[in-house]
């Protein structure tokens, strides 16, 4: 391909209409001057004649005077096509990173404790996750004890989840929230003051 085609196919490239003709004319040729001119919304006959003539050499006419593509105005909706897949591709590979950095981000800003026999929490637990500007999620306990010194509101701010959990003792003020937060938990025990066995 010469450098003089490369010059026309970008020029017919540089603009939205041209760009549209040359895809009505690749998907449904043959077209007449009107058909163009409806498909493409054009009141105007002028700006419709000025952009067939900056696809010289790209569209030309049948023996009938529709518009069709010529060899070069196939080449042209390829290089279209291609460029409208790579930017695609490139959007998708960007919008990957952002979920990734995300998830990452939300990883790095959330305690996720999990797969233990016995867990106790207390208030002075949950406002040192607090202070180091992360959230806990609690997953797979058999045991999990709540000290009954913890606000509601420091546990509404704290605790996102609670989950896979045999059985929960917690006081009898948390209980709405943790109903809120909790999914598959078997049972919920009013708490007692003791602690012994509940290990962190």
């Amino acid at each position: 391909m010469s450098q003089e085609d490369v010059n026309k196919i970008f020029t017919a490239l540089s603009h939205e209409i041209r760009r549209e003709i040359i895809r009505i004319l690749a998907e449904e040729s043959p077209k007449t001057f009107s058909e163009l001119m409806n498909k493409l919304d054009i009141r105007d006959t002028g700006t419709m004649v000025f952009h067939l003539r900056k696809l010289e050499g790209l569209v030309t006419k049948n023996e009938r005077g529709e518009y069709i593509l010529t060899d070069l105005g196939r080449r042209a909706y390829q290089i279209m096509n291609q460029i409208k897949t790579e930017r695609k591709e490139k959007v998708k590979e960007v919008s990957e990173k952002i979920i990734e950095k995300r998830e990452a981000e939300t990883i790095s800003k959330t305690m996720i404790i999990s797969d233990r026999l016995n867990l106790y929490i207390d208030k002075e637990f949950l406002e040192n996750i607090r202070s180091s500007g992360r959230k806990l999620i609690l997953r797979d306990i058999v045991n999990l004890a709540i000290s009954d010194d913890i606000d509601p509101n420091l546990f509404n701010e704290i605790v996102e989840e609670i989950s896979d959990v045999i059985s929960i003792r917690a006081p009898k003020k948390l209980r709405p929230l943790i109903e809120l937060k909790s999914r598959d938990v078997l049972t919920t025990e009013q708490a007692s003051l003791f602690r012994a066995g509940y290990i962190l």
